[in-house]
């Protein structure tokens, strides 16, 4: 009888200090409901003016220097808690045979390829940062899969993103930072 008295008054202790109720909330589906979805690409400016639809003009517009960018989409899945995903796709330029040019030369095609990449990530609540998870394997190629600056949920519906980017234009190789809003158009994903 005393083993049985004695083996309770250890369980007992050690059930209650395991309760669900010192686990982190979940707050899965308050995040699904916040950002889960497909977003389209509503405005993208550049930190200088640059000219890379090679038209002769300069702008900061990015929308207006590479359309393409408005069928590339920035994807946030939430899967399960603490299992978020960030894929975001952008129009890869491709110049000539392969070989980069190391300045700007009118007879070579600059030719554009959509890719992404899927990284995971956390939140920060307290500033609305999204807080995109380095790559665990090398990529093939940083310059094209850049991993972003930051990333703000900016409102209802709308995420920002900023990355640096190498772009080609019509005056060589330029270094610029790009900021880009995405707005949810879906939450099917």
């Amino acid at each position: 009888m005393n083993r049985v008295i004695y083996f309770l008054i250890c369980i007992i202790p050690l059930t209650i200090s395991c309760s669900r109720k010192d686990a982190a909330p979940d707050n899965t589906k308050q995040v699904y409901e916040w950002l889960h979805g497909k977003y389209k690409a509503i405005s993208s400016f550049s930190s200088e003016a640059v000219d890379v639809n090679m038209d002769g003009v300069a702008t900061d517009n990015i929308l207006t220097e590479i359309p393409d960018l408005t069928h590339c989409r920035l994807e946030i899945r939430i899967v399960s808690q603490n299992n978020f995903l960030f894929a975001e796709s952008w129009p890869e330029q491709f110049i000539g045979h392969g070989i980069e040019p190391p300045g700007y030369d009118p007879s070579l095609a600059v030719n554009y390829v959509r890719q992404g990449l899927v990284r995971t990530f956390s939140l920060d609540n307290t500033s609305n940062k999204i807080l995109v998870n380095p790559d665990t394997t090398p990529l093939p190629d940083t310059r094209r899969f850049s991993f972003p600056l930051a990333v703000t949920v900016e409102g209802s519906d709308t995420i920002k993103v900023v990355i640096s980017k190498k772009l080609y234009t019509s005056a060589g190789w330029k270094v610029v930072t790009i900021t880009t809003v995405y707005e949810r158009y879906t939450m099917i994903t």
